[in-house]
């Protein structure tokens, strides 16, 4: 069989299939698997990550984020209630409403409603957060609590209770 001649220069020739492939030979001191090594892997499907995590020692690690969603959640309901306040003071304003005086210091501006509205969910939503932390808590304080007793218990020559 005769190798046809290039249509391009730089184009590569053309090979025969008919002509064994030369085999891969590996730089002298250097493995076969070193690029086997080197390639990428997903956390979430590797073996290294997977395990039951431990969520008392997760809790105790990280919990200076539930305290800062705690003083989040204290600022977005100030802000909530002084946007309210201006609102109100704004509606107060209108034509034809009750003059009232207005406290010093009360000068916020009134948030739109849209903002209203992101602020009211974004608020719910820390509040959730931080009420489902507080019940895992309590939780794990019962729990610690029941197997206290069980190795007083033990202790004291009760048979050990196994769930």
């Amino acid at each position: 069989m005769e190798i046809q001649p290039r249509a391009n220069k730089n184009r590569p020739a053309q090979q025969s299939t008919k002509r064994a492939v030369s085999t891969l030979r590996v730089a002298p001191g250097l493995s076969a698997s070193a690029g086997a090594d080197k390639s990428g892997r997903d956390p979430r499907f590797d073996a290294v990550s997977k395990g039951a995590v431990d969520e008392h020692a997760w809790r105790q690690k990280y919990g200076f984020v539930f305290d800062k969603q705690r003083e989040e959640v204290r600022q977005l309901k100030s802000t909530l209630a002084s946007a309210k306040a201006a609102a109100k003071a704004q509606h107060a304003g209108a034509p034809g409403a009750k003059r009232k005086r207005r406290k010093r210091g009360a000068s916020a501006a009134a948030l739109p409603p849209h903002e209203v509205e992101a602020l009211k969910l974004e608020l719910s939503r820390k509040s959730n957060q931080l009420m489902a932390h507080d019940q895992a808590a309590e939780r794990q304080r019962l729990k610690s609590a029941v197997r206290k007793k069980e190795v007083v218990a033990v202790a004291a020559g009760k048979r050990p209770y196994y769930k």
